[in-house]
């Protein structure tokens, strides 16, 4: 049994056209097989087919290939800021450690001033200090050894001489060079009298009590370091001078001044 291709209507071997629908059943040798091309469209060749892969493989390789380079950029970038905010963290980190580590290091006085900054300018103000002070101590005792005397140190309260002067109590009434000068006890050498003394000793001499004694006055006169003496054995006035002695003069100019 034979059936035409178009309507589907049964049809002898030897009919040339379908009596249903007018198909013409024998064709050209090219044609016989294939249906009426408007209305079934012939499917895709397995040529045709072959044909497209390439294009689709390519198409996807290429996303492929663009995918992969935004992500390497991307990573680089990426990698390129967590070190900029890994270093940038890892600076602040040490600026605040030594920040804190500097802070704890210096303590503050209740001036503002830290405490080296407080020691530097005890130690520099002034004309004298306890360093200069330990110095000269040390070497007025030796000066006062190779003198064959014994000094008493001003250290408080009052002095007293053998002629019955208490000092610093007869500041008060002092001449120097026989000019009436104000006079007083300072620890770094400045204040407002003409001579301000940074140490006192006295030397009480043997022989008849109340008249023999030596009084050394240490002193700073406008800035400048100078030694007086004393031994008044009279009257109600210090009668005080320079020294002579050259080598205790210059000892203690010379730490004064250091």
């Amino acid at each position: 049994m034979k059936f035409c291709p178009n309507c589907g209507n049964k049809v002898k071997p030897e009919d040339n056209v379908c009596s249903n629908c007018g198909y013409r059943l024998k064709q050209k040798s090219n044609q016989a097989s294939q249906p009426n091309s408007d209305s079934y469209p012939a499917p895709a060749t397995r040529t045709e087919i072959s044909r497209q892969s390439p294009s689709k493989k390519k198409h996807t390789a290429y996303k492929v290939f663009i995918t992969l380079g935004i992500l390497a950029v991307l990573g680089e970038g990426g990698y390129i800021a967590y070190q900029h905010f890994n270093q940038s963290s890892t600076s602040q980190i040490e600026s605040s450690a030594n920040s804190t580590n500097s802070s704890s290091s210096v303590t503050k006085t209740s001036s503002g001033k830290s405490s080296q900054e407080s020691t530097t300018t005890s130690q520099s103000s002034g004309y004298w200090n306890s360093e200069k002070e330990a110095k000269f101590e040390s070497f007025f005792a030796d000066w006062a050894a190779g003198m064959n005397q014994n000094y008493t140190k001003y250290t408080g309260g009052q002095l007293r001489t053998d002629s019955g002067s208490e000092f610093p109590k007869m500041f008060d009434r002092f001449d120097v060079n026989d000019e009436p000068v104000s006079i007083g006890m300072s620890e770094n050498g400045e204040g407002n009298n003409d001579y301000n003394v940074v140490a006192m000793y006295n030397y009480n001499k043997p022989g008849a009590p109340g008249t023999l004694h030596i009084t050394y006055f240490f002193a700073f006169h406008n800035g400048n370091p100078v030694v007086l003496v004393d031994q008044s054995t009279n009257g109600d006035r210090i009668k005080a001078t320079e020294t002579e002695n050259k080598k205790l003069s210059e000892g203690f100019v010379r730490i004064a001044n250091e």
